[in-house]
């Protein structure tokens, strides 16, 4: 039920965009030309957004690297659980930072993007 509400309210919001773009149906604007020249703009924000996350969740991603990388190679991630494993702390602790760096960036990426405004609710 909430999927149908969902898909209903998303049509109607993609009939206003279309007519607010001069692409609605009677002037012959293509589904493609809708989705290129108001959703994608719209969009791509987002979606870069969602791609750096992603991004730095799989850089820190133990378990799955673990099962899934080739045999004799190592992340960074698989570099810092096998120093920290024999109790190296302080060779774990290079392979770490840089982990925490490799996800600083796309934090400080994220936030000149967003101009730095604040997004909670906190006068």
């Amino acid at each position: 039920m909430l999927a149908q509400l969902l898909e209903h309210g998303l049509a109607a919001e993609h009939a206003r965009l279309a007519r607010g773009a001069g692409l609605d149906g009677a002037e012959g604007g293509a589904p493609l030309e809708v989705l290129a020249r108001v959703h994608w703009p719209l969009l791509r924000p987002s979606l870069a957004a969602a791609a750096l996350l992603v991004a730095v969740d799989c850089l820190k991603e133990l378990p799955a690297t673990l099962v899934l990388r080739p045999f004799d190679f190592d992340t960074l991630a698989v570099a810092a659980y096998h120093f920290a494993a024999d109790e190296r702390l302080a060779e774990a602790a290079v392979p770490s930072l840089l982990i925490v760096l490799a996800g600083l960036v796309p934090v400080l990426m994220l936030s000149r993007a967003s101009g730095g405004r604040d997004q909670g609710g906190s006068p």
